[in-house]
């Protein structure tokens, strides 16, 4: 089962989400591949780290984004992708421009509403838009150690 977090610029929101996710799984056992648990954006600068507030966010959640390296999302990620998770109506939008044919197996992590872009703001803005994530996050891996 591969997972794509997708969000804008792959620093902030879709790299917390990869890490705590890729976190909880190797805590319960599982062995992850290299594809298994991504991430990308759609106007990412492929090579950069992730912000401070999301490394601080997801080191407090027990999880890490020190190796960390954002991705340009291109068409490819998206066919090998069994699951694709957005964080806003608008990148879900930008994955169907790409990969019209991905539309069933592409979601909102929240839902109906997006995920706030806390790109600029300090560490308290980060975690608490981590911990905004982070239920549907704990729904994410539960599916995945269910398969």
């Amino acid at each position: 089962m591969r997972v794509l977090f997708v969000c804008t610029g792959n620093t902030c929101r879709s790299p917390m989400a990869e890490a705590y996710v890729r976190a909880q799984l190797e805590r319960d056992g599982r062995i992850l591949e290299a594809e298994e648990i991504g991430s990308a954006g759609i106007c990412a600068c492929d090579g950069a780290r992730a912000s401070a507030g999301a490394r601080s966010a997801i080191r407090k959640a027990g999880g890490s984004l020190e190796a960390f390296r954002s991705r340009q999302l291109e068409p490819g990620m998206l066919y090998e992708a069994d699951r694709i998770v957005c964080m806003s109506e608008s990148h879900r939008q930008s994955v169907l421009e790409l990969a019209p044919d991905c539309d069933a197996k592409t979601v909102l992590l929240l839902g109906g509403r997006s995920v706030p872009d806390p790109y600029g703001g300090d560490d308290e803005v980060y975690c608490r838009v981590f911990e905004s994530m982070r239920p549907a996050l704990d729904a994410e891996v539960k599916r995945l150690l269910e398969k």
